[in-house]
């Protein structure tokens, strides 16, 4: 008795000849896709975005451990790269995945153009023409705001945070700050006065006197200022000269020590 068998088909006559699904997998995916590849590149800058703002947040000052930025680059760079990869996946509709992409892509940039501690070098600026009523009148203005404080007392124009003796600053009014910052200690002269002994703070290394330490800090920019006094002066308090009779008061504040003369 003959065996039934099912017809054959010719395979010039068949499509797929039972591997046409894995041709066609494989032509799309090396098929130039652009929103595929620019995706794909935009994960890896996740990886310089991510690392370097974990880096910023973590910035523990010139005397941190030298291993630590790397690790937290690696580490959070590549979670950020990762998170931002499985999202992308999840955005199913175009408009979606566009919108994705746009973020990713201004993250990025914000990252690359983020003013960063490490290495930010700033501008000495010179002293104003000596124009006293000018100074004085500035001086006031900035008495009837309130834009005066002890020493110690951080400017709501600025963040501040101290680590072993360096200063990191954060300009956060939103526009560049001229700024003068030194450590001082209160002492009295021989007539029992409060006169202030002082220190500068310099953005960096160098420098040898009050003059020498007038810098603008530009918006949102932290920078990493340090004494070039012995370690007698590191945890004085900082006193903070912010703006001169060249810019407005509301971007100005002066700490009361630097109302009074210094001591010889």
């Amino acid at each position: 008795m003959a065996t039934l068998r099912p017809p054959t088909i010719p395979p010039e006559l068949d499509e797929y000849d039972g591997h046409g699904g894995y041709r066609d997998r494989i032509r799309e995916v090396v098929s130039f896709k652009p929103d595929m590849w620019l995706g794909m590149l935009i994960s890896f800058g996740m990886w310089y975005a991510a690392g370097k703002i974990a880096m910023v947040v973590m910035d523990e000052g010139p005397a941190a451990n030298g291993y630590l930025p790397v690790i937290a680059y690696t580490v959070f760079g590549f979670i950020g790269c990762l998170a931002y990869a499985i999202a992308l996946g999840f955005a199913r509709s175009p408009r979606a995945k566009r919108g994705m992409l746009a973020a990713g892509a201004l993250l990025i940039l914000f990252a690359a153009f983020y003013p960063f501690a490490y290495g930010l070098a700033l501008a000495r600026v010179e002293d104003p023409p000596v124009d006293a009523r000018a100074s004085e009148q500035w001086l006031d203005e900035l008495r009837e705001q309130g834009n005066v404080g002890a020493p110690g007392v951080v400017p709501p124009l600025l963040a501040v945070r101290e680590h072993e003796g360096a200063t990191l600053v954060r300009n956060v009014s939103g526009r560049p700050l001229l700024v003068q910052l030194a450590r001082v200690s209160e002492e009295r002269n021989s007539e029992g006065l409060p006169t202030w002994q002082r220190c500068p703070l310099f953005n960096g290394y160098g420098g040898s006197s009050d003059r020498d330490n007038r810098y603008w800090l530009p918006a949102h920019a932290s920078v990493w200022f340090r004494s070039s006094c012995s370690d007698r002066f590191a945890y004085w308090d900082v006193e903070y000269r912010i703006g001169d009779e060249r810019v407005p008061p509301e971007l100005g504040w002066r700490s009361t020590s630097a109302l009074v003369p210094a001591a010889n």
